[in-house]
């Protein structure tokens, strides 16, 4: 017979008794419909937009978001003072490479202005050192 009265009662029947399998169960369809879809698209829009706005007016202010903190090397690592000078030395090199791309920059940023005054003047290449040959 009907198996659904063997399911509905809790009489001394075990799950492997039982006159079906897990695939034979129907899941809860993910479907939605269109009028939900288009509705949690224009909620999340319309969220995303209030917080570009709010991006926006603390930019004015001069308020910035506040970064994540570096959580650093935990005192377990063996080689942890290896590790901080690794990244002490990079950090230096970052900031001197920084350095020098902000100088080109200025550099190329004058040379524009000369140009466009008409004062530039090419700048002579050093002079080479010549070595003797030995022979």
């Amino acid at each position: 017979g009907d198996w659904s009265s063997d399911v509905c009662s809790s009489g001394s029947r075990t799950f492997l008794e039982l006159p079906f399998t897990l695939s034979m169960v129907k899941r809860k369809s993910k479907r939605q419909t269109l009028k939900k879809k288009y509705f949690v698209q224009k909620r999340v829009g319309d969220f995303n937009r209030k917080e570009r706005k709010k991006d926006r007016e603390n930019a004015k202010k001069g308020i910035r978001q506040r970064t994540r903190r570096d959580p650093g090397i935990p005192n377990i690592c063996p080689f942890k003072k290896d590790l901080i000078d690794d990244l002490e030395k990079q950090q230096q090199q970052d900031l001197a490479d920084r350095e020098r791309r902000r100088d080109r920059i200025r550099e190329q940023r004058e040379i524009e202005k000369s140009i466009a005054k008409g004062t530039y003047v090419k700048p002579e290449p050093p002079e080479r050192i010549k070595k003797p040959k030995n022979h």
